[in-house]
């Protein structure tokens, strides 16, 4: 079957949730292009109702396949598993937008990889067209994970991140009602440990109660996100003050940043898309050495790239949220100037440029008779 330029079908999370920058581009060309494009997204548990909507709909699909034999260009998040289990023609445009700026080590530089995450690494590098990167700092990291020409990194920003630059504040997520009355919304972003389960507040002196009276008094709310790969966050935590914000919540925590005032993580490459917003991120590394003796980081030094405190006891945690609230931080100039590097391409527009990239692409290859 022909390969048809005017279809696009965009999918991310290996399918499992549609969001990030190929939900960001997917809104845009379906707005400014409805005459130009034939816009789908993939979805495995989708709309069968929605025509945009493509899924695996059980064993076989034979619309969703045909799209997908038909579709010219595919844009995702993380690799071709984000449109289904098909394999996918090498006559394709691949458009990889990635899902967060690469903090830990990824592909080829990861020091745990293992034969299978080799191969996937192979696989996508040999398949993708593009990645996206906000940065030509960003750019030379993916250089490096995936052993990849800089000619196929796109630097042109990420659409996910439009509104922290543009500061747009949409109207608080229903889920937000249910919440205790409060002032601040705390948000808490560990990462994932491919070999240990995350220890939520990792503090010996940690005082779940003495927690709770302290955000009751300050009249705080955190909302406590686990990594997609980690599964549910463990019950004991939750409740009153402390809630879980898991994605089959809100899929989309770059929609929600806006509604954050401080943030919490440890090797999460989230507080970099939060530096937009130049608001305070407190970093808890409570296992740097061995994390990063087991996976490792893409930039140099740890500390140099994450401007914030680092805490390491439940005191020092409850002395530093004081801290915030009353006013004082002493990393807003930091945040700024890591943000002016990592994010230097950013800007309010992006899935414009991204469109504007691909037209030259399908361009190119027309004249070569690709």
């Amino acid at each position: 079957m022909a390969k048809d330029d005017r279809v696009v079908v965009l999918g991310s999370s290996h399918g499992r949730h549609f969001y990030g920058c190929p939900k960001g581009i997917y809104e845009y060309m379906v707005r400014e292009c409805p005459k130009e494009l034939e816009v789908y997204y993939y979805l495995e548990n989708g709309d069968p109702s929605d025509p945009r909507c493509l899924s695996k709909g059980g064993n076989f699909n034979w619309r969703t396949i045909k799209t997908l034999i038909r579709a010219k260009t595919l844009i995702g998040s993380h690799g071709t598993s984000d449109f289904g289990p098909w394999r996918l023609s090498k006559k394709k445009v691949f458009i990889n937008t990635w899902h967060g700026f690469p903090l830990k080590a990824i592909a080829f530089k990861s020091k745990n990889r293992n034969r299978t995450a080799e191969r996937d690494a192979q696989r996508l590098r040999d398949t993708v067209t593009a990645f996206l990167a906000s940065s030509d700092f960003e750019a030379e990291l993916f250089v490096k994970s995936f052993r990849i020409e800089k000619e196929r990194i796109w630097v042109v920003g990420q659409p996910r991140n439009d509104r922290l630059v543009d500061r747009v504040l949409d109207p608080a997520p229903p889920f937000t009602k249910d919440l205790p009355p409060h002032r601040r919304v705390v948000l808490y972003c560990p990462t994932f440990r491919d070999k240990a389960e995350i220890e939520l507040f990792p503090f010996k002196d940690f005082d779940l109660e003495k927690l709770n009276r302290f955000l009751e008094e300050n009249k705080l709310v955190i909302l406590l996100r686990a990594h997609i790969n980690e599964g549910e966050s463990k019950d004991i935590f939750m409740g009153g003050r402390i809630v879980k914000f898991s994605f089959d919540i809100w899929p989309d925590v770059n929609e929600f940043l806006p509604h954050v005032d401080i943030m919490i993580t440890d090797y999460s490459s989230i507080f970099f898309d939060y530096l937009l917003l130049n608001r305070p991120v407190i970093f808890l590394p409570y296992d740097l050495e061995e994390y990063e003796r087991t996976r490792g980081f893409m930039v140099d030094d740890y500390d140099k790239w994450t401007p914030g405190p680092k805490v390491s006891t439940f005191g020092g945690f409850l002395g530093t949220l004081t801290d915030i609230l009353n006013g004082k931080d002493e990393f807003g100039a930091e945040r700024e100037r890591i943000n002016g590097i990592v994010n230097a391409a950013q800007t309010v527009d992006t899935p414009k440029k991204v469109l504007e990239k691909l037209r030259s692409e399908l361009l190119r290859l027309k004249k070569e008779g690709g």
